[in-house]
Formats: C-alpha cells, structure tokens, sequence
C-alpha cells in the first residue's frame, strides 16, 4: 500500500493513522509506536474521535476502513482490532474513556461482552463498538461474574454470565456477538 503523509489530493490532505490495542493514535508510517511517539494532544484527540466514521471516500477504504475528518483533511485511519478503544473509567461520569482522550462513552454494564478471541467490547459512538483496553480489563475483571457454561473453550471453560457495576449484579446480554460474523470493517494489522 502506498500512499504520502501530507499530501494534497484535489485539494484535501491526506494523513494516515493506526491505532493500537492500547488506544494510542500513532502516524502510521512510524516504525517503532510505542507510548513515547504516539499523539498526546488532547484537543486534536477529542477533535479526531468525535468526527470518526467508516471510510467512505472510495480511497484506501481496503486498508484504512476508518476516517476522521477536520476541514480539508482527510486523517485515514486503520487499527489493531477497533477505532474506538476504550481505556480506563471515569468514575465522575459512569463513563469509560476512549483512547488518549477526554471523550467519554456512558457505561452500559449489561452490553460488555466477550468475543471467542478473548477480548472484551463494550458499544461505541454511532451503533458501533469498541475494544477494553487490557488495563481496562485488568480493573473490570474481578467484577465479572463467571459459570461453567459449556460455552468456553477447552483454555477458558469459566465465561462471564453477569458485571458487578454500582453495587448491582448486571447480566450480560451479549448483544454485541452480532458484529462477531459480520466483520468486514476488520482493520488491517
């Protein structure tokens, strides 16, 4: 895939992002990402999450599915699993963070769920949804009320049935799994 940082197509710029598993926003021609180099601007973040939507441009849309708009830029976006990545609470709000930003996401307990592939999604902005970051899940994990269900894998018989969320017992209606088979806005690693 080819493509040039900056440059001016009939008279849009065009950027290129990725962002990874912990919810950092990285150009995405830099080599090593690491929490050093990615974007801290809080302005710029929030500016980038609130205007994030599929790509529907026609342009690099196979491997940037995402775009985030601002004026007469066009900040093309692939990711590690979601755009939307949710990284820790805000207990203020009942609300999780998205990614390195201050944009929040209310808290629906019942509607975390657990994909086969270990991750944990809670819904996103505009009928989407998002990762949990694994800090995120590392502090939510000791809440999660889990069963033999016979629905785990040989490595985790064990599944979350229900969240412990403001002294409430919360069952996850796993609502999400709908999006499990029905991903073709997979993002490109």
């Amino acid at each position: 895939m080819e493509y040039k940082q900056g440059a001016v197509v009939n008279g849009i710029r065009e950027y290129f992002y990725y962002i990874d598993h912990n919810g950092h926003l990285f150009l995405d021609d830099v080599k090593h990402k690491n929490f050093t180099n990615c974007y801290k601007d809080i302005p710029f973040l929030n500016l980038f999450y609130t205007r994030l939507k599929y790509n529907d441009t026609g342009r690099y849309q196979t491997f940037f599915p995402f775009l985030s708009l601002c004026g007469k830029e066009h900040n093309f976006v692939r990711c590690y699993d979601r755009p939307f990545v949710f990284t820790k609470i805000d207990d203020e709000k009942d609300s999780l963070f998205v990614g390195d930003s201050t944009k929040v996401v209310k808290i629906q307990p019942s509607k975390f769920c657990f994909f086969p592939n270990g991750r944990l999604y809670h819904p996103a902005p505009r009928g989407d949804y998002g990762l949990c970051s694994d800090k995120l899940i590392d502090e939510l994990y000791g809440n999660f009320v889990k069963e033999k269900t016979g629905m785990g894998t040989s490595i985790q018989p064990w599944e979350p049935v229900a969240i412990w969320w403001n002294n409430n017992r919360h069952i996850l209606d796993g609502e999400l799994k709908k999006f499990i088979h029905s991903r073709k806005e997979h993002c490109n690693r």
